[in-house]
């Protein structure tokens, strides 16, 4: 039915409609879904009969939810749900009412037992009224939840669910959609920034995605470091996730929450053309990692659950304890780098916990070869007698600006520092480390024109 609401065969209208999803699906009284499929009247007589109350004049909730299941589970098989561009309209409408061939089921009642049945081991005591189990209000891929007759608390057309980018991506990168470039455009309308995207379908999918991570660091959103997975194989876009060009899927693992807050200059963005983004940060190289990897109890934050494993950085030896994709901590091995965000900058992290970009250095033969041809200066200059001290000063200073330049990195994937990060902070305090500008960048090492370029460095213990 959507799609006949929009001439598929004239790109300009189809552009502008597609930016207007939120404003419609925001603010309409009711979303009608259908469901080809039969409900079947048992179902719906076990449903209804486990409302009766029981000699305490209480239901019982989770029975409740037990009989509703396969109500839902018809609803996540149908086809409706399987579709890219559906997943936003779920998340955005108030009401929604999903029209099976045999009964009409309210989808704010679907939306409160896929809330409650998140949680397998979950126990609901009895109640009066599943109106009570509604304390919040909530947004899921099947409507909003009840949330009425509550006075001024009640559900207005200001009310908007909103995802980041990279955690709408992941939740729509198994589903399915005719263009690729809809793995991205098929989830605007529920970002908070979505309407200053610029639909484009002459672009390709990774140009798409390119542009709405533009857009997202523009507003705020800190986007190009939140995410888990692998980064895409095209020169200077590293930080970005690798899209699927026939698809349209990203591949984005789960995220955290980062903001962007670009203090120095309003009209400074953090792209370097061709290379990557700019971050400051301190680096700390891994000098050592334990053996084992370990899977962590949390299953929802990323595919394959959460892993940890333990590494030392710096010639001090440092034992910090990583967590992340088991991809990840696996590649958290000696000679690579952590690069972590300074706190007081442009990148903030929500949690309480440090993140930080694994990483690898990028070689760049002129710098080195500048640096080691005044480094050589310096031993000459023991040869002489006058001044030795303040040349060497000088030559220092000029290598460590040199240096300075010497900053392309190359992602690997993101972590969390679970345990550690504070000893990390007292060699900043210190000054034993130095926070700078890195650009996170180039391209992923299994392209042959740059794998030249990448280097692993071997942690020299001076």
């Amino acid at each position: 039915m959507d799609q006949l609401c929009i001439n598929q065969n004239n790109p300009r209208e189809k552009q502008h409609e597609v930016s207007r999803m939120r404003e419609y699906y925001g603010n309409s009284s009711a979303t009608l879904v259908a469901i080809h499929e039969s409900i079947g009247e048992g179902t719906v007589k076990r449903l209804l009969g486990s409302f009766e109350k029981g000699k305490s004049g209480l239901i019982y909730p989770n029975q409740i939810i037990k009989n509703s299941l396969p109500i839902l589970k018809k609803i996540i098989d149908s086809n409706w749900f399987k579709r890219s561009w559906t997943f936003q309209e779920g998340f955005l409408s108030k009401q929604t009412i999903f029209m099976f061939d045999d009964f009409l089921i309210d989808g704010r009642f679907m939306a409160l037992v896929w809330k409650l049945s998140q949680f397998s081991d979950a126990h609901y005591e009895e109640c009066e009224d599943m109106l009570k189990l509604c304390g919040e209000k909530v947004a899921t891929p099947v409507g909003w939840t009840y949330y009425e007759d509550r006075g001024k608390d009640s559900y207005s057309l200001s009310d908007k669910a909103s995802l980041k980018l990279t955690e709408a991506l992941w939740a729509v990168k198994s589903r399915g959609r005719l263009l690729p470039q809809d793995g991205v455009y098929s989830i605007i309308g529920l970002l908070p920034y979505g309407d200053k995207i610029k639909v484009n379908y002459e672009k390709d999918t990774e140009s798409v995605l390119q542009d709405a991570m533009l857009v997202a660091v523009e507003e705020g959103y800190g986007e190009p470091l939140a995410w888990y997975g692998t980064g895409s194989k095209t020169q200077g876009l590293c930080w970005m996730p690798a899209i699927d060009r026939s698809s349209g899927s990203g591949d984005v693992r789960g995220g955290i929450n980062i903001s962007y807050d670009n203090k120095s200059d309003e009209k400074n963005q953090p792209f370097v053309p061709a290379k990557g983004i700019t971050v400051k940060a301190s680096e700390y190289v891994i000098t050592e990692r334990d053996s084992g990897v370990y899977k962590l109890e949390s299953e929802d934050i990323v595919d394959g659950g959460l892993w940890k494993g333990q590494v030392s950085v710096n010639k001090e030896k440092i034992k910090l304890t990583l967590s992340g994709t088991r991809e990840g901590i696996e590649a958290a091995s000696e000679g690579r780098i952590l690069i972590m965000p300074s706190k007081e900058w442009e990148w903030k992290d929500a949690g309480k916990k440090r993140f930080a970009i694994l990483a690898l250095k990028v070689r760049n033969d002129d710098i080195e070869s500048q640096v080691r041809t005044l480094k050589e200066g310096i031993i000459n200059l023991g040869k002489g007698t006058n001044n030795i001290s303040k040349k060497a000063d000088n030559l220092q200073e000029i290598i460590k600006k040199i240096e300075e330049k010497n900053n392309l990195r190359h992602r690997i994937d993101l972590v969390r520092i679970e345990e550690g990060s504070e000893e990390l902070e007292r060699l900043l305090k210190e000054g034993a480390v130095e926070e700078k500008q890195f650009i996170i960048g180039l391209d992923n090492q299994e392209t042959t024109e740059y794998q030249a370029q990448i280097e692993v460095n071997s942690y020299q213990n001076k």
